[in-house]
């Protein structure tokens, strides 16, 4: 939630979502000035008196006018149409203000001295820690050793289900797993009829690293399928 959306909650503010507004417009000197500009810039009374012609309440309030109107009864550009208005500002006559399609804000209350701002800093300080847990959740997907399924499920909320068996971690512990039965048979062809050292049955393996084959033997030696003895292992139990 960015800082707008805070003041927004707190009612400072107002902010819209992206909408048209048409171009807005309204005199700032009133009829008797208005009308010696017109005589001293000739340029502009055309356009002066379209608006007066086709809007009221000019002088008193901003009302919605289309340029493009404006340059269809004056045969002139849009362009320039816009371009004098622009002028009319500048020189203080009138308030002109384009249409827009972008967000808008709207200030709801007087402007205040910062030190008088009051912000929910509770609220904040929850939101920090919902998106704090969020971005751990992140990180644990990213980290997790899980099904990449189960790790979404768990992100929202829902009960974890079973391993899909089709995501990247899952394949890897099907591989491994595959892998690792392979190693256990190769290591009963190694022991039941001889006995070796460690580091000759780790090294008489022909799959997987040492890692691996160290990780197998460990639980070959928890199962009691493979014993040792004076630094010697053997075969003790068939499969």
């Amino acid at each position: 939630m960015s800082a707008l959306k805070f003041l927004e909650r707190d009612g400072w503010l107002s902010l819209s979502e992206a909408v048209f507004i048409p171009a807005r417009f309204k005199f700032e000197i009133d009829y008797q000035e208005l009308y010696k500009f017109q005589i001293s810039n000739a340029k502009y009374d055309g356009l002066i008196k379209a608006i007066l012609r086709s809007y009221g309440g000019a002088f008193d309030f901003y009302i919605h006018i289309n340029e493009y109107e404006f340059a269809k009864k004056l045969k002139i550009s849009y362009g320039t149409v816009v371009e004098m208005l622009k002028n009319l500002q500048k020189q203080q006559v009138a308030s002109y203000l384009p249409h827009t399609d972008a967000p808008q804000l709207q200030f709801l209350q007087n402007r205040v001295d910062y030190k008088n701002l009051y912000i929910d800093t509770q609220f904040i300080r929850e939101r920090r820690e919902v998106k704090e847990e969020q971005l751990k959740a992140i990180y644990a997907y990213l980290d997790t050793k899980n099904c990449r399924s189960i790790s979404i499920r768990e992100y929202f909320g829902e009960k974890a289900a079973a391993p899909c068996g089709e995501c990247d971690l899952c394949l890897i512990r099907q591989h491994r797993s595959n892998q690792e039965q392979k190693i256990k048979a190769e290591v009963k062809i190694l022991l039941i009829d001889d006995t070796l050292d460690l580091h000759s049955l780790v090294d008489r393996i022909t799959i997987g690293d040492d890692t691996i084959r160290l990780k197998v033997i460990r639980e070959l030696l928890d199962e009691g399928q493979v014993v040792v003895k004076d630094e010697q292992y053997t075969w003790l139990n068939a499969f």
